[in-house]
């Protein structure tokens, strides 16, 4: 029999309930910031959660009606790509590609980076 508490403290009492009877998932490891703040709690993973279905939501609804205006608050999230490319330079001594991709002063590679709107990295370099 619970007590006679005010809607919210019911609400609460039964989630504690649930949780002392049945359990809860377990969390994952903590995962911290350069600060020393915890990025996976509880309530960000849920935010997070609750943010993708609300994606997921919208994307359904402008495929349905292509004139649907989503909320002014809503962004779509960006996709994080990254591709690894490997130079042949042991097939092509003679030919510079670090020096070709990156142009003089790095004006091919920030070109390249404006044009196709995405960042380059070199690694593993000896240059000399």
């Amino acid at each position: 029999m619970l007590p006679q508490l005010p809607y919210l403290f019911t609400f609460l009492y039964i989630i504690f309930l649930v949780d002392v009877y049945y359990g809860r998932s377990p969390s994952p490891e903590p995962v911290y910031d350069s600060q020393g703040k915890r990025l996976n709690t509880r309530e960000i993973r849920k935010r997070q959660q609750l943010e993708h279905s609300r994606h997921e939501r919208i994307q359904q609804l402008l495929k349905i009606n292509p004139h649907f205006k989503p909320p002014t608050d809503y962004r779509q999230p960006t996709i994080k790509l990254h591709d690894k490319v490997w130079i042949p330079q042991e097939d092509h001594p003679e030919i510079n590609f670090v020096g070709l991709l990156i142009g003089p002063r790095g004006n091919t590679l920030k070109s390249l980076e404006r044009e196709v709107r995405c960042g380059y990295q070199f690694c593993g370099l000896q240059m000399g």
